[in-house]
């Protein structure tokens, strides 16, 4: 399992919750989520790092031009690990483009550091590397409340 304090690598697409799910885990929780951000996606960082930012997680981007190009998505992950060689290093491969997590899986795999995968259904966290690590049942930390904030709406009041 990931250390509390690690640094979850984060690949950023549409869907919110596979990021939020084991950052807020207290069992997994980061000291950091750094999210892969290609241009497009830079209005979902800022609704994330609206979650994050409150519960005391520190929250960067690593941008990447394109989310297609997994030469240069590789590349841009590479240079940012090598950078941040002395950090807890964790990927979250569960969101960005499918070249996105290719790319990211070989840098971090290449490199013997940590990836796993929320599985969607499950509601699990499954460990892709080092093999035999097993699998993490998620806490149940997502309100509606935190869950539409994530996808850029907020909840005014509720009634009756």
């Amino acid at each position: 399992m990931s250390a509390p304090g690690a640094v979850h690598v984060c690949l950023l697409g549409d869907d919110p919750v596979r990021i939020l799910t084991p950052a807020l885990d207290p069992a997994l929780a980061p000291s950091e989520v750094a999210l892969v951000v290609s241009p497009q996606m830079n209005e979902r960082a800022d609704w994330l790092e609206g979650v994050l930012k409150p519960r005391g997680i520190t929250v960067s981007r690593w941008p990447i031009a394109d989310a297609w190009d997994i030469t240069g998505v590789r590349d841009a992950l590479l240079n940012r690990v090598v950078e941040r060689e002395g950090d807890r290093l964790v990927l979250n491969a569960s969101g960005g483009t499918k070249p996105m997590a290719l790319a990211a899986f070989d840098v971090f795999r290449g490199l013997g550091k940590p990836v796993f995968y929320v599985h969607p259904v499950c509601d699990q966290v499954i460990w892709l590397h080092p093999d035999g690590r097993g699998a993490h049942e998620l806490a149940d930390v997502v309100n509606l409340r935190t869950y539409f904030k994530a996808h850029g709406a907020a909840v005014q009041g509720v009634a009756g």
